[in-house]
C-alpha cells in the first residue's frame, strides 16, 4: 500500500516485515477528508480525492492503481509533476537480519500447506530488500527512514515535521502473532546464512549501520 496526503504533504512508502501496516494505519485518516469517518482497520479499499490516496491493502493482494507495498517508480507514473519532488517522503526500514526471521514465519503462517523451506533455505532463496521501493531513476528519493527498533521515537519526530499530533495509543499492532517462537534473531542464524543475508541487504547495512 502508498499514502499520498495532499493535505499534509507527505508520501509513506510501505516496505516489507517492518511494521509497515501499523505505521501506513496512523497515517491514513490524513488522507481522507476531515470530516469522514474512519477507523483503523488492517484491510481497507483504494480511495482516491482530492485530498489524497490510500492504496488498497488486503493480505498482500494487488488491486487497484495504488496497490500494497508500490514502489516510488511506479507511484510517480499515476501522480501530477512534481508531487514526488515536493511532498515529504518516509518510510520504515529494519535490521535486516531480524527483517528475514520476520519474513520467514510470515510466509510459513500465510501459506501453512506450502510451505518447506528450513529457516537456511529461506534465506538462500529469499530476500527483503526494501530500498528499491524508495528510488527513482536508481537514486533513492526518501527524507526520513523510521527505524523499527526506534520506532515510538522516530514516529513522534515525523509528526512533528508534519505538524501532526503524536499518540503513540493510537499506533495499531497488526501481524504481530506471526511469529510463533519468541527468541533472539540471532539465534537463527550460523555463519553461511549470515553472509548470504549479509550480501542480499549490503545495501540497507550500509546505509543504516545494522549489524549481526
Amino acid at each position: 500500500m502508498v499514502l499520498v496526503s495532499n493535505v499534509k504533504k507527505f508520501i509513506y512508502l510501505k516496505n516489507k516485515k517492518v511494521a509497515g501496516t501499523s505505521v501506513e494505519a496512523y497515517f491514513e485518516k490524513y488522507c481522507l477528508p476531515p470530516n469522514e469517518q474512519y477507523k483503523q482497520t488492517h484491510s481497507i479499499d483504494e480511495t482516491v480525492s482530492k485530498f489524497g490516496i490510500i492504496g488498497f491493502r488486503e493480505n498482500g493482494k494487488q488491486i487497484g492503481n495504488f496497490s500494497n507495498h508500490m514502489n516510488l517508480s511506479d507511484l510517480n507514473t499515476k501522480l501530477e509533476r512534481n508531487v514526488i519532488n515536493n511532498y515529504f517522503k518516509f518510510c520504515v526500514v529494519r535490521n535486516p537480519y531480524d527483517k528475514m526471521v520476520s519474513y520467514y514465519f510470515f510466509e510459513k503462517k500465510r501459506l501453512p500447506n506450502n510451505f518447506n523451506y528450513t529457516f537456511n533455505e529461506f534465506c538462500k532463496n529469499k530476500d527483503c530488500f526494501n530500498l528499491n521501493r524508495v528510488k527513482l531513476n536508481g537514486s533513492i528519493k526518501c527524507d526520513y527512514f523510521i527505524k523499527f527498533e526506534n520506532l515510538l521515537e522516530d514516529l513522534e519526530i515525523v509528526c512533528k515535521k508534519l505538524s501532526i499530533p503524536f499518540d503513540k495509543d493510537l499506533l495499531p499492532n497488526f501481524k504481530s502473532k506471526c511469529r510463533t517462537e519468541k527468541k533472539p534473531y540471532q539465534d537463527y542464524y550460523d555463519e553461511e546464512t549470515k553472509q548470504i543475508v549479509y550480501q542480499k541487504h549490503k545495501e540497507e547495512f550500509e546505509l543504516f549501520g545494522y549489524t549481526f
